[in-house]
C-alpha cells in the first residue's frame, strides 16, 4: 500500500516518541501572516537539503513538507486534518503544487499562520542552486512544473501517470493529474505569436491560422474525450514475457472536456473539399508538432475520411476542462482524435497537412504497431512492424482502481467494494462491466455511473439528439461493484472485464495478445487482495 493510502488513524506517532521532534517548531502566535510572506527564508533556522527532506514521508520518520523556502513538520497535524490522506501525497516534498488545486489554502492568512507554526527550518539555498546549475546544462531545463502525486516513469522525456486513488475521484481528470506522455522535450510556443499552418500535399501553405482567428471564425465544440496511451497496462503484459517500453500501470488513461474547433470545418475553410482530395490523391491528414529531436519532429496521421467526418469529432483544441491547455498537454493548440490511440492526438501543433501518404515520422512508421506474439526479439519485431498497420482504434478496456493489488481490505457483510473504469474504444459505449472475486468462477454486474458529470455514459447513442449531440461515446464509464466473497477465505483474486456496445469483450489473459512492444493490453485486469 502506498503511503498516502494509510488511514488517518494510522498516521500516529506524536510528541517525543519520534526522532524528528528534536527540531524545534516555531511558537504559536496571533500575529497575522500574509499569504505572500509565508515560506520566505528565515534567519536563525536550520537549513535542510532536499535529500534530507525526502527521508521524512511517514509518521515514524516525521512527515515534512516544503513551501517556498520553508520546511515544515506536519506530523501532529495530519491525524486531525480532514484531508490528511491527500496531504500525505506531498510528504517529503513541496506542498505548493497541491495548493494549485486547492487554491483557497494559499490565499488564506489563517492557513499560512497555521503552517508557519509548524515550521522547523529553511530549504537549503545550496540545494536549489545545484538544481539551477544542472538545469542550465540540460536540454530539458525548460520543462514545466508537474504535480508531485504523479507516478513518474521517466524524467527525460517526462512520462507519468496519476495514482489510482486520484483517478477514481471524479469523472473528469484534473489537468494537473492527467497522465503525461511526452516523446521529446516540451516546446515553448508563444500563444500570441502562434499560427497553425495548413499545408497541401506538396507543402504549399493553404492557410496560416492564429488561435484568435480560429476562435472568431469557427463554431466552438466542447466534448468529453478519454485519451489512452497504447502502452497502458504494459506491466500486466510483461508478466507473460518481457516487453520493451515504459512500464505503465493501469492509469495511462485520463478523461477531460476539450474545447476547440472541428478539423473538418477548418479543412473545408482552407479549400480542402472531397473533390479536391480525390483529384489530388489525398488519403491522410498529417499532424506535426513543435516538439523535435534527433529523429525529427513528433508526427502522426489519421485517415482523410476520419478527419473530415463531422461525427468523428476530431478537434483542434485550445481548452482542457474549461481552462487554457497546460503546457504538458499541448499549449497553445493540440489535436484531439477521439476513440483512437493517444499517439494520434498530437500536441503543440505546428502544421496540419493533407497528404497522399501517412506521416513518415518514426512514431507512425516504426512505433505504435500491433505485431503478433510470434516475434520474440527486437530484430524480427522491427521487421514485422514495417509491414504492420499503425495502431488506430483502441479495443475495449477496463481496470480496477480500488482496492489496489496486494492490499488488505475490509470485508463488510460478505462483500468487498471495488471501483474502476471501462472504455469502449473507437466511440463505442460500455454495455456491461462484470467483476469476480474468485478468479472467474462467479460474477457480479457492476453499477455504471450515470450522472450529470458523465454526459457520455448518460446516453447510449448512435444517433444525434438534443441531449447527445455526438453520435459516439468518446469517454469512459466509471463503475462500482459490491463483490461477494467466500466467508472462510482470506485471499481473493478480483478480476474485471467489460463488454462494449458492439459486444466486444476482453480476453482472459494477455498470453494471446502479447507483443514485444507491450501495446494494447486489454486482458482481464486482476488483483490479489487479503482480508483485513
Amino acid at each position: 500500500m502506498k503511503f498516502w493510502k494509510l488511514g488517518l488513524g494510522m498516521v500516529g506517532g506524536f510528541g517525543g516518541s519520534c526522532g524528528y521532534s528534536a527540531y524545534a517548531r516555531q511558537p504559536a502566535t496571533d500575529v497575522y501572516v500574509a499569504p505572500k510572506e509565508a515560506g520566505a527564508r528565515k534567519q536563525g533556522l536550520k537549513d535542510f537539503s532536499a535529500e534530507e527532506i525526502r527521508k521524512h514521508k511517514n509518521a515514524a520518520d516525521g512527515i515534512w513538507v516544503t513551501f517556498r523556502s520553508g520546511v515544515y513538520d506536519i506530523t501532529d497535524f495530519v491525524e486531525a486534518h480532514p484531508g490528511g490522506e491527500k496531504i500525505l501525497m506531498a510528504a517529503g516534498g513541496s506542498i505548493e503544487p497541491f495548493w494549485q488545486i486547492y487554491q483557497v489554502h494559499r490565499e488564506s492568512s489563517i492557513t499560512m499562520k497555521l503552517l508557519e507554526s509548524m515550521r522547523i527550518g529553511n530549504l537549503s539555498p545550496k540545494d536549489r542552486q545545484k538544481e539551477l546549475e544542472q538545469a542550465a546544462k540540460d536540454p530539458y531545463s525548460n520543462e514545466p512544473p508537474r504535480h508531485p502525486a504523479l507516478e513518474v516513469l521517466s524524467l527525460r522525456p517526462f512520462n507519468a501517470e496519476p495514482p489510482k486513488e486520484l483517478l477514481s475521484q471524479s469523472f473528469f481528470t484534473p489537468n494537473d493529474t492527467f497522465y503525461i506522455r511526452n516523446h521529446l522535450p516540451v516546446p515553448h510556443v508563444k500563444g500570441e505569436d502562434y499560427k497553425l499552418k495548413v499545408l497541401s500535399n506538396n507543402g504549399e501553405v493553404l492557410k496560416e491560422l492564429s488561435i484568435d482567428y480560429l476562435k472568431k471564425n469557427f463554431q466552438h465544440t466542447t466534448i468529453p474525450v478519454t485519451i489512452q496511451c497504447a502502452g497502458n497496462r504494459r506491466t500486466g503484459m510483461s508478466k507473460v514475457r518481457s516487453v520493451d517500453g515504459l512500464m505503465w500501470g493501469t492509469t495511462a488513461i485520463s478523461t477531460a472536456t476539450w474545447t476547440g474547433v472541428k478539423l473538418s470545418d477548418v479543412l473545408r475553410h482552407c479549400g480542402v473539399s472531397d473533390s479536391y482530395a480525390r483529384s489530388n490523391g489525398i488519403e491522410h491528414v498529417v499532424f506535426d508538432g513543435h516538439d523535435g529531436g534527433l529523429d525529427g519532429k513528433y508526427g502522426a496521421s489519421i485517415s482523410y475520411d476520419r478527419a473530415v467526418d463531422t461525427d468523428a469529432d476530431v478537434l483542434l483544441a485550445w481548452e482542457m476542462n474549461g481552462q487554457e491547455i497546460p503546457l504538458d498537454h499541448g499549449y497553445p493548440l493540440r489535436a484531439v482524435v477521439p476513440g483512437l490511440v493517444g499517439a494520434r492526438s498530437v500536441k503543440w501543433l505546428d502544421s496540419v497537412t493533407v497528404s497522399k501518404l501517412e506521416s513518415q515520422s518514426l512514431w507512425q512508421q516504426k512505433d505504435y504497431k500491433n505485431i503478433g506474439p510470434s516475434f520474440l526479439d527486437r530484430l524480427s519485431a522491427s521487421l514485422a512492424a514495417k509491414e504492420a498497420p499503425a495502431v488506430r482504434e483502441m479495443p475495449v478496456q477496463s481496470a480496477i482502481l480500488e482496492p489496489e493489488d496486494g492490499e488488505s481490505v475490509k470485508v463488510k457483510e460478505g462483500h468487498i467494494t471495488t471501483t474502476g473504469y471501462a472504455w469502449g474504444g473507437g466511440g463505442r459505449g460500455i454495455q456491461r462491466v462484470d467483476v469476480t472475486a474468485d478468479g472467474g468462477n462467479s460474477w457480479v454486474q457492476a453499477s455504471l455511473s450515470r450522472t450529470k458529470d458523465n454526459p457520455s455514459a448518460s446516453c447510449q447513442k448512435f444517433s444525434k439528439t438534443a441531449d447527445c449531440p455526438s453520435p459516439r461515446e468518446w469517454a469512459w464509464t466509471l463503475w462500482q461493484a459490491e463483490v461477494p466473497v467466500p466467508e472462510k477465505a482470506d485471499k481473493y483474486e478480483i478480476c474485471v472485464k467489460a463488454v462494449n456496445s458492439a459486444n466486444d469483450t476482453q480476453p482472459e489473459t494477455p498470453k494471446g495478445i502479447w507483443n514485444l512492444r507491450g501495446l494494447l493490453n486489454n486482458s482481464w485486469h486482476c488483483i490479489d487482495v487479503t482480508r483485513a
